[in-house]
């Protein structure tokens, strides 16, 4: 049994929207395999700048470096905590801004990207103007020097996005694709047209928000007049503005009774990297989904053929009628699944401990 160290930027056990569902994926499928893991993440302070950093100065903060520094890296108490509890087989970090913390354990260290930050700045880039858009570009420009620098002193490196994994390919390097899993939970179908559409999402984090402005102000008027009603959903939803023709029915308990509410699923995303993982739930869950380009990049294009792709300005409710039945069964889906994702988990920790035991 080998003794591996998964390090996170929050308890992925007290967060449960978000990044974190991939790091408990990770820990988790280690752990099943046989392995002793251990989870770290800071008990204090900021995990990283400028996602924690609150109010005004966090939102100017964002508009100007719109992802996280790398303060992640100079956290001395995790530090202290993951030298004491080692040696470690293996370390996993899943944050660009902790793999200095994973490589200072010297094990070999196991990147993975849930999000490709240089891409993710990029996007966020092109959607400011002005000096913003300036120091957003200086950002993916040093996050890509950071994951250059990463990828090279990795032992294993993975991408949660399909499309990310390509980009690095594009980049002459070996990465392997290990989309963030979710559990199958097929739900009742009711017969007939979509009557009642959703959209489910974390609303604390921005690029929610944006999709939520895109769905007022592109997607709604059309669903309206075709009356077809809306429901948003999750953390943070509550709280949202008030919206004719939108109901808010805040934090969701049972994933299963929401995808049993709606007939389809809305995803319309422009920010944001990595794979959407509410996009992944519905489609397991069987329910149709109608998404932007970006919300699908995520996954392979066999994947992206069970949903319905739509402009952040199209129309939504011209896509409903010939949306595509899915088949939580469909073998396309299996490596979306828990059992799927522990199988390839499988896999790159077979190659990790090789470079250890070569070591």
């Amino acid at each position: 049994m080998s003794r591996l160290a998964v390090l996170s930027l929050t308890d992925p056990d007290a967060v449960t929207s978000g990044g974190t569902a991939r790091t408990r994926a990770l820990r988790d499928a280690v752990r099943s395999a046989g392995h002793d893991v251990e989870c770290f993440f800071p008990t204090t302070g900021a995990a990283s700048l400028g996602t924690r950093v609150p109010g005004r100065l966090g939102a100017l903060k964002r508009h100007f470096l719109p992802l996280p520094t790398v303060a992640g890296g100079r956290n001395p108490a995790l530090a202290q905590r993951l030298a004491a509890a080692g040696p470690f087989d293996a370390v996993i970090v899943s944050a660009l801004s902790q793999v200095p913390l994973a490589a200072a354990t010297g094990a070999p260290v196991w990147v993975d990207f849930m999000d490709l930050w240089s891409a993710f700045a990029d996007r966020e880039a092109a959607a400011r103007s002005g000096p913003a858009r300036v120091t957003a570009r200086a950002q993916a420009r040093r996050l890509r020097r950071a994951e250059e620098a990463a990828i090279a002193g990795g032992a294993a490196v993975t991408a949660a996005g399909w499309r990310d994994a390509e980009v690095l390919r594009d980049r002459r390097h070996a990465i392997s694709w290990l989309p963030t899993p979710a559990p199958s939970r097929p739900a009742a179908r009711r017969p007939g047209p979509v009557r009642t559409v959703g959209l489910l999402g974390d609303f604390t984090y921005w690029p929610n928000l944006d999709a939520h402005d895109v769905l007022v102000r592109h997607w709604l008027p059309g669903l309206r007049d075709a009356g077809v009603d809306v429901v948003v959903a999750g953390r943070g939803s509550a709280d949202l503005p008030p919206v004719a023709g939108v109901e808010r029915l805040g934090p969701v308990d049972r994933l299963e009774d929401f995808y049993a509410r709606v007939d389809a699923v809305l995803a319309p995303v422009r920010l944001g990297g990595g794979i959407k993982v509410k996009v992944v739930e519905a489609l397991l869950a069987g329910v149709p989904v109608v998404a932007t380009r970006i919300a699908l990049e995520g996954l392979p294009p066999a994947v992206r053929d069970l949903a319905a792709a739509v402009e952040p300005t199209g129309s939504a409710a011209a896509a409903l009628p010939a949306l595509p039945a899915v088949d939580p069964g469909d073998p396309r889906l299996h490596p979306l699944t828990t059992t799927g994702f522990a199988e390839a988990v499988d896999d790159v920790l077979a190659r990790l401990l090789r470079v250890r035991a070569a070591a």
